[in-house]
């Protein structure tokens, strides 16, 4: 080495860093992925178009958007030539809704809170509040005698 010069310095890739369901991750692939479907760059309006298909998207997660992504290349509708149609954004929801209905989803939900039968006080409390309005109490199944 002479001086003056330094040593190559290494060459490191690195994935963009992004959050786990970042709009900017989502807009990037869609833009991508839409992007096969023009002939020409995209201008504002396919941009903004795609900006409102990320809102719309905002439901599902990068991997789910990553997948359906790859299973609408895969299984989408064609043309008669065998081409891959463009979907509208909501062709594309409504496709990412149906992959996740076809596999079964981890319960989310709390477990209901245990809730204790009415005390007699209760049931009287109700009994009168509903003779009070003028209705008769039914039990289920039975009929109040009007059937034929």
């Amino acid at each position: 080495m002479t001086i003056g010069q330094t040593e190559p310095q290494a060459l490191t890739l690195r994935r963009p860093q992004t959050e786990p369901n970042s709009k900017k991750w989502q807009l990037v692939k869609l833009k991508a992925f839409y992007g096969g479907f023009y002939q020409t760059a995209m201008g504002e309006n396919e941009m903004l178009q795609i900006s409102e298909v990320v809102d719309l998207l905002a439901v599902f997660t990068n991997e789910e958007i990553q997948h359906g992504l790859q299973q609408y290349h895969i299984a989408g509708p064609r043309t008669q030539a065998g081409y891959l149609r463009k979907p509208a954004a909501g062709d594309l929801y409504q496709f990412l809704m149906n992959i996740r209905g076809s596999k079964p989803q981890p319960d989310k939900s709390e477990p209901e809170p245990e809730i204790d039968a009415p005390t007699s006080e209760q049931k009287r409390r109700a009994n009168e509040l509903i003779s009070n309005l003028g209705f008769s109490k039914r039990v289920l199944g039975t009929s109040n005698g009007n059937d034929a």
